[in-house]
């Protein structure tokens, strides 16, 4: 496994390689190829240009298939507390070039959810673009491109927008993202 660490304005942002055995790889690309995609995901309230995705039910996922079990592995590593939170959606981006991307952020800036970004795709060339970019105060600060098995932690109250593919890729770009909540706090009487 390699990870690197991006410091966003105090920030930490988690880029890991090399977690998931090529099999695995293979066999969730070829799972979200088909799966039933609906143009309904949107960037943010109000947003008139829906996209492609595929919706899970996100505590059920976590512990039901591999990719949601790696991805709640590396949340533990990597944020901790795992009693504190909850996945609240667990989806497939599939992006085309064409389609319309926002900046947006997952969750209010005063919030301390969690997004894990999983890429899905078997093969990307970099000339594709399609990077995950983020974003300072009304900056670009830098890209994530989304290479095969790659996964990407980040508070969700970044501001980031995830890059479409150029017009010579011939592939669409996938995505699994989990939006893990922090939970209200329950008081005791």
């Amino acid at each position: 496994m390699k990870v690197k660490i991006e410091d966003l304005n105090g920030q930490k942002i988690f880029i890991i390689d090399d977690f998931l055995k090529e099999d695995v790889i293979a066999n969730f690309h070829e799972y979200a190829n088909a799966l039933p995609y609906r143009r309904h995901q949107k960037d943010f309230e109000g947003d008139p240009f829906l996209y492609y995705s595929a919706h899970f039910d996100g505590d059920k996922f976590k512990t039901s298939h591999p990719i949601g079990k790696a991805s709640w592995k590396l949340f533990t590593d990597f944020i901790g507390e795992v009693d504190q939170y909850s996945v609240e959606e667990a989806y497939v981006n599939l992006l085309k070039y064409g389609d319309m991307q926002f900046l947006h952020r997952d969750c209010d800036t005063t919030d301390k959810h969690i997004t894990v970004l999983y890429y899905i795709n078997q093969t990307w060339d970099y000339t594709w673009g399609g990077e995950t970019i983020f974003y300072h105060n009304g900056d670009s600060v830098f890209g994530v491109l989304p290479k095969p098995g790659r996964f990407v932690i980040f508070p969700g109250f970044v501001e980031h927008t995830a890059g479409l593919p150029s017009a010579n890729c011939n592939e669409t770009r996938l995505s699994l993202a989990l939006k893990i909540r922090l939970k209200e706090p329950t008081y005791e009487k």
